[in-house]
C-alpha cells in the first residue's frame, strides 16, 4: 500500500482538500477536465475516514476531487476536528482506490 501525507489546505466551506503537491501521484485516467461536464476516463473510489465510499474524479485545474454527492469532505474534516495545516494521510488501497485519514 502506497501512502502520502500532506498538510490540509481547504476553503472556508471546507468542501475540498487541495491535492496539488501530490497531484502527479494519482493515475492519469482519473483526471478530468475543469468541471463535472468534462469527466475523467474513469472514476476513483474515495473513502473519507470511515464514511461510505464515493466515486469521484480529479479536476485538472483545481487539483481536487470533484465532489458530486453530499458533503463528504466537510463531514470528514468536522468528524476529525481537522483544520488547515493539519496532516492528512492518503492511502492508495488498490488501483483507483484511496482512503483519506487524519495524518
Amino acid at each position: 500500500m502506497d501512502t502520502k501525507t500532506i498538510k490540509l489546505r481547504t476553503n472556508a466551506t471546507r468542501d475540498y482538500i487541495l491535492l496539488s503537491e501530490i497531484f502527479d501521484w494519482f493515475e492519469p485516467e482519473i483526471i478530468g477536465g475543469v468541471s463535472a461536464s468534462e469527466p475523467a476516463a474513469r472514476t476513483a473510489y474515495v473513502i473519507y475516514g470511515c464514511i461510505e465510499t464515493v466515486e469521484e474524479f480529479l479536476l485538472r485545474d483545481k487539483k481536487i476531487f470533484q465532489q458530486r454527492k453530499g458533503r463528504f469532505v466537510s463531514r470528514f474534516l468536522d468528524d476529525h476536528g481537522l483544520l488547515s495545516g493539519d496532516l492528512i494521510k492518503i492511502e492508495r488501497l488498490a488501483p483507483y482506490t484511496y482512503r483519506f485519514m487524519p495524518g
